[in-house]
């Protein structure tokens, strides 16, 4: 290599060291400029909401604890938020329930669930609050469920708003065809602007359905009488007064949140809806949880007594239902099951002891007057029976097997036509009773 070749290679090696060093300096710079602004953008310690919870359920305050964990330790979480606010709203705290839902929305603004459940924090008190958080839900979720919308027309509806809701019964319908809630509130808003013909024709449409079956027929009833056709509209009213109540319409969102209310009111609430509905496997296992924390809750004993009366096990019935009336001494659904569980035992002067005591605490109750007709009845007190059935149907007409208890009264007196009488006015509230047609058919 040349002299001046070498020189070249001093000069460029030179040049380049600076370079170099530069380069190195601009990676440090660029490494610690990330770091320090990875740590000012790390989030801070989260405000959580200062909820007095004197008094409240232990687990209730557990779950709350726990869910405050879970937010401190992910504080950009939605879900963490969310579930803390729905911890408080569903366990009726509903501020600081709706800081932590509106926290969730802010994480996770596209989350129609987190807005819907901010309008449910307002009901049923502030409906001018719920109805535009509620609108935004829908508009968000109509696709995926018709459980907003369809809330926020019945809102609208209830409160007098026909022309506003109308727009929304609709809209669910388009998105949730043969939906009959929606049908139903069609049917009321046709009925209130004095539509007839429309009004009955939706609801023909959710006459048979079970969350709409017993309002729908109440209301054609109604609105027969109106056009003068009398058949149909006792027919619709036979068929209103056979029902109890219309089942409550599912709410996913709703039963989403129910998993998050705990404590004593929480399982009593879940105990009796599964009680009601007869689902007696799933029932159980809550009824002992609550009679194992909670022992001196009466209410408890009474559902844990109706499953022991459904499986036939009296005896065991009546220790439940005599630890119901020791811890609820003025329980009158525990001494009217008490009496039936007595009867069951043959016990029928001790069963007709607790039916009069259920009774006169109150007498507006047809259950114990047709529990205690058929005690009676056992007991060979004919015209006592006779009585108490007449009264369990002047209160309650549409129970059928009163009309029965009475017409074999009047069977077993040798009045026949006051039997036929009382079971002809039985089938027009009950056309398919199988007991009803049996009798009828013999005296015929």
């Amino acid at each position: 290599m040349t002299k001046k070749q070498k020189n070249i290679d001093i000069n460029k090696k030179r040049t380049s060291l600076p370079y170099f060093a530069f380069v190195i300096v601009f990676l440090v710079v660029l490494v610690s400029l990330k770091l320090l602004d990875r740590e000012n953008r790390a989030p801070a310690q989260p405000t959580l909401p200062k909820a007095d919870l004197t008094g409240v359920d232990n687990m209730i305050v557990n779950a709350i604890r726990a869910a405050e964990k879970r937010v401190i330790a992910a504080p950009l979480s939605a879900q963490s938020w969310g579930e803390l606010g729905i911890i408080y709203w569903v366990n009726e705290m509903d501020q600081p329930g709706r800081e932590c839902l509106k926290k969730a929305e802010e994480l996770e603004p596209k989350e129609g669930k987190w807005i819907y459940f901010q309008g449910l924090t307002f009901l049923p008190e502030d409906i001018n609050n719920a109805i535009p958080l509620i609108e935004k839900a829908a508009d968000l979720l109509d696709k995926e469920s018709y459980a907003p919308r369809l809330r926020l027309a019945n809102i609208l509806s209830e409160d007098g708003q026909m022309n506003e809701a109308k727009p929304h019964y609709i809209k669910t319908k388009n998105y949730h065809a043969d939906l009959p809630m929606a049908d139903f509130g069609l049917g009321r808003i046709a009925m209130a602007n004095g539509e007839l013909t429309e009004a009955i024709q939706h609801f023909n449409q959710c006459k048979d359905h079970a969350y709409t079956k017993k309002a729908a027929n109440s209301a054609l009833a109604t609105l027969y009488l109106r056009n003068d056709q009398k058949e149909l509209a006792d027919a619709a009213q036979n068929t209103a007064d056979s029902i109890a109540d219309d089942a409550k319409w599912p709410d996913p969102f709703i039963d989403e949140a129910s998993k998050y209310k705990l404590g004593l009111t929480a399982w009593l609430d879940s105990a009796g809806k599964l009680v009601r509905r007869g689902q007696y496997t799933s029932a159980q296992p809550i009824i002992e949880n609550i009679i194992k924390n909670y022992p001196e809750t009466g209410q408890a004993y009474i559902y844990l007594a109706k499953i022991h009366l459904s499986e036939h096990k009296y005896t065991e019935a009546e220790k439940a239902l005599l630890n119901a009336i020791k811890f609820e001494p003025s329980s009158v659904e525990a001494r009217v099951q008490l009496g039936v569980a007595l009867m069951w035992q043959k016990r029928f002067s001790e069963s007709i002891v607790q039916l009069k005591e259920a009774i006169d605490q109150s007498p507006d109750l047809a259950e114990a007057h047709y529990n205690l007709g058929l005690s009676l009845a056992s007991n060979n007190q004919l015209q006592a029976a006779a009585d108490a059935f007449t009264n369990a149907i002047r209160l309650k007409p549409g129970l059928p097997d009163s009309y029965i208890g009475l017409a074999t009264i009047f069977l077993q007196a040798g009045q026949k036509q006051e039997a036929l009488l009382t079971l002809e006015k039985a089938l027009k509230i009950a056309p398919n009773h199988p007991r009803v047609k049996s009798m009828l058919g013999q005296l015929r």
